[in-house]
């Protein structure tokens, strides 16, 4: 996977993040949380926003419903994932979505009225 390269440049910038693997993989889990999250259209719309390398068959696929995972459930899975604690977990989600806020402003802010209030909060209070 050929995850845009300012996405892992971005995401290495935090000092625990070490390679562009561990990069892709978490841009790949927070989007792909996220998506699964919402409903069908929502994430259509929300992964045409990201690169083509993020696609809704990568980030959903197959699935049917929405899962409703939550920023706690995305925390949880980001500190399993990479043996990460709590604050590594939040700082790289936070990340992601500073990404995403920064590379699509238009789509993500009509988007974000849709996502879950979980998930809009954490738009809200990414850090820059």
């Amino acid at each position: 996977m050929q995850i845009q390269e300012y996405y892992t440049d971005m995401i290495q910038s935090l000092d625990y993040i070490n390679d562009n693997q561990t990069a892709k993989e978490t841009v790949k889990a927070v989007t792909g949380i996220i998506a699964s999250s919402v409903d069908e259209q929502t994430a259509r719309d929300f992964t045409a926003a990201l690169p083509k390398e993020l696609d809704y068959d990568t980030l959903r696929g197959h699935q049917e419903y929405q899962n409703m995972d939550t920023p706690d459930d995305c925390i949880g899975v980001l500190k399993n994932q990479f043996d990460w604690h709590d604050e590594q977990a939040l700082t790289a989600m936070w990340k992601v979505t500073n990404i995403i806020a920064q590379n699509a402003p238009g789509e993500i802010s009509e988007l974000m009225t849709r996502l879950p209030g979980e998930w809009q909060a954490i738009f809200d209070q990414a850090p820059e």
